[in-house]
């Protein structure tokens, strides 16, 4: 994996701005892409982490207790 090692030397780092015109402050969208991928994967990744139990994440935020009570419901009951 590239490291700050392989860079050269004499990098300029620059910002450029270009405000939409179709916006009344000129604002973009674009920002907000990338916060919308953790939600899934994380439920994702508790379902697959208990696919033996058969939970399914259904709706978020999974808490610590709603998520024991997804596991308790799924455990089949002892008579």
């Amino acid at each position: 994996m590239p490291t700050v090692h392989e860079l050269p030397e004499n990098v300029r780092v620059g910002h450029v701005e270009t405000p939409s015109p179709y916006t009344e402050y000129g604002i973009k969208g674009g920002g907000e892409g990338g916060r919308m991928g953790a939600p899934p994967a994380i439920c994702a990744a508790i379902e697959d982490a208990l696919r033996p139990l058969g939970v399914k994440v259904d709706a978020l935020p999974i808490t610590p207790r709603k998520l024991r009570t997804l596991i308790r419901a799924a455990q089949p009951s002892i008579s």
